[in-house]
């Protein structure tokens, strides 16, 4: 699936629950917030506040699975945690929307993780 820069949350369709997890492969360059253009691991250095994701560097492909954020890069798995859909963005900052250009392309693979 492709996720525009500088666009909101993207929803997967996809749901991480307690008998399965999601791996995340992902590729392509985005720009954001007027910096330079960036691979899916983003910029060396936290986005901070008004950000979708403030720890995670600007330009990188984070995750939310309700009100949990977190960062995804290149290549993840996304954390253990409550179960629900995971939505994907390019993290940049909140306000104003749509100043980014490129997307990420991104591969998702659910796995079991044999607790049945």
């Amino acid at each position: 699936m492709r996720v525009d820069a500088g666009a909101s949350w993207l929803a997967t369709g996809l749901r991480r629950d307690r008998e399965s997890c999601l791996s995340v492969s992902a590729r392509g360059v985005a720009r954001v917030d007027g910096l330079a253009p960036s691979s899916p691991d983003g910029h060396p250095l936290a986005a901070g506040p008004g950000a979708l994701v403030p720890e995670a560097p600007l330009g990188a492909l984070v995750g939310r699975i309700g009100t949990e954020r977190f960062f995804l890069g290149a290549e993840a798995r996304v954390p253990e945690g409550p179960a629900g859909e995971l939505l994907l963005a390019v993290n940049h900052r909140e306000a104003p929307r749509g100043q980014g250009l490129g997307s990420i392309e991104v591969d998702i693979a659910t796995y079991s993780l044999g607790l049945g």
